[in-house]
């Protein structure tokens, strides 16, 4: 899907767009989207303290990702 495709699909959608950024790279998807769609709310949350995620279970990433990475 093409970001072209991806803003056709929130028209009518008010919900910001959320970035858990595990520590590798997130930022540099944030700026692109920001870019891309500057009339877009965005939500940035990096947690670093827990990087990286790629060994964490389903379960670690989802406990870390409600808790805001406290």
């Amino acid at each position: 899907m093409t970001i072209s495709q991806f803003m056709m699909t929130r028209i009518d959608n008010n919900q910001p767009i959320g970035i858990l950024d595990s520590g590798v790279g997130g930022l540099s998807i944030w700026k692109e989207i920001a870019s891309q769609m500057p009339n877009e709310s965005t939500i940035y949350i990096a947690d670093s303290k827990n990087c990286p995620y790629g060994s964490k279970s389903e379960e670690e990433i989802y406990f870390l990702a409600k808790r805001g990475g406290d």
